[in-house]
């Protein structure tokens, strides 16, 4: 499966919830930790990033080059079919909601060069990983790590 573990990228979360599902939980937004768009060396990624925020099913999401959805977090990544993105939208223990999209090449891999993050949710989603459109928390929240970051 591609995930099996918890697994951390600068401060970035992704592993299991209370219903066993692997979910994405990203540190508290910084001034240099999300982008306005993906452009630059991050460019390839902007047409991906854009599937991402449109897809109804899972938070985290495997796409192929031509931008097909391969499955979510359960899909075992195949390393020769080519360029693999990871997508993954959550919910920070600041109520930020983001997602980040990456060329990965392992399972069990949050992101590798070039990623690209944004300040954004999915409108809909079905594993229960986080709500959409909720406001942010009155106190501000916690500045990171996953206990904070989604449902226990």
């Amino acid at each position: 499966a591609a995930f099996t573990m918890t697994v951390q990228q600068s401060g970035d979360f992704i592993q299991q919830n209370g219903e066993g599902r692997y979910c994405y939980y990203p540190r508290a937004i910084t001034a240099t930790s999300v982008q306005a768009d993906c452009v630059g060396t991050r460019a390839e990624l902007s047409s991906v990033m854009q599937v991402q925020l449109r897809t109804t099913t899972t938070s985290i999401n495997y796409f192929n080059a031509g931008l097909d959805r391969l499955g979510g977090p359960e899909w075992p990544v195949d390393d020769t079919a080519g360029k693999i993105y990871l997508c993954a939208t959550g919910r920070g223990g600041d109520g930020s909601y983001q997602t980040i999209c990456s060329v990965i090449r392992r399972d069990n891999d949050i992101s590798d060069s070039p990623a690209c993050k944004v300040e954004a949710s999915q409108a809909v989603v079905n594993d229960g990983c986080y709500t959409p459109g909720l406001p942010p928390p009155e106190s501000g929240g916690t500045e990171s790590g996953p206990a904070s970051g989604g449902p226990a």
